[in-house]
């Protein structure tokens, strides 16, 4: 079942921060990294992060653990599947979202989803 709470969010932070999503990489960080660990970044846009849908999922779940670079660290079976899970999306699901050539498209999947399980 999806978790359109979360779903939401991303599509939320996408709309007004377009700039950082970007299906190139789970995570990117920014430039507070030179300022020390992002653990207690809240807005980590602002300087320049970008992130998947999967890497925006981990982090909006407030799951995120990151190295002492500002990158994700993944937990369990990695970013790809913790985030399939916070989402609750299926296999299939997930890969045609994650690993699209274009993230407009990543992010229609993902408000046909919410729309889906709204009305039902």
């Amino acid at each position: 079942m999806l978790n359109v709470k979360l779903a939401e969010r991303i599509l939320r932070h996408a709309e007004k921060h377009p700039e950082s999503v970007d299906l190139e990489s789970w995570w990117v960080p920014g430039s507070h990294t030179r300022l020390g660990t992002p653990q207690g970044l809240k807005k980590p846009w602002k300087c320049g992060t970008t992130g998947c849908i999967a890497g925006w999922a981990i982090f909006f779940s407030g799951q995120a653990q990151f190295d002492e670079y500002g990158y994700i660290e993944s937990i369990g079976d990695g970013i790809e599947d913790q985030a399939r899970e916070l989402l609750g999306l299926s296999e299939a699901q997930a890969g045609r979202m994650f690993y699209s050539f274009s993230t407009e498209d990543s992010l229609a999947q993902l408000q046909a989803l919410v729309n889906e399980a709204k009305a039902a």
